[in-house]
């Protein structure tokens, strides 16, 4: 995820600040990434996007579930499609933030299935 997902997106639109901070990590494989885009209630279907983001004073809260189909356990960093204030317009745009899986209010459940019972 984060060498061919979330690496080249840093690289064209991250700040100074975010390619200062994340490019390196992401060469050396010390941060681990998910990809926060489906949701239990639509899937894959982006359309149907129900996580929302709200600024709050100098901070974002962020409201939802993502569900992930690979390793969202293990990861320490997720990169997410969400809705947000500024998109409430047309309902068609997205919001593409980062959230630090152990930020305050992040709650991970691992999917056991039986071909995978011990996912912890």
């Amino acid at each position: 995820m984060g060498l061919r997902l979330i690496g080249p997106v840093i690289m064209e639109f991250g700040s100074p600040e975010q390619k200062e901070k994340y490019l390196p990590r992401i060469l050396t494989g010390e941060d681990y990434w998910c990809q926060g885009f489906s949701e239990p209630s639509g899937g894959s279907d982006l359309r149907a996007l129900k996580s929302h983001l709200k600024r709050v004073g100098d901070t974002y809260v962020l409201n939802g579930t993502k569900i992930w189909t690979t390793h969202g356990h293990f990861a320490n960093l997720m990169f997410a499609l969400v809705r947000s204030e500024h998109d409430q317009t047309d309902g068609k745009k997205f919001s593409f933030i980062i959230v630090e899986m152990n930020a305050p209010g992040v709650t991970i459940q691992p999917i056991v299935t039986i071909e995978n019972p011990n996912s912890s």
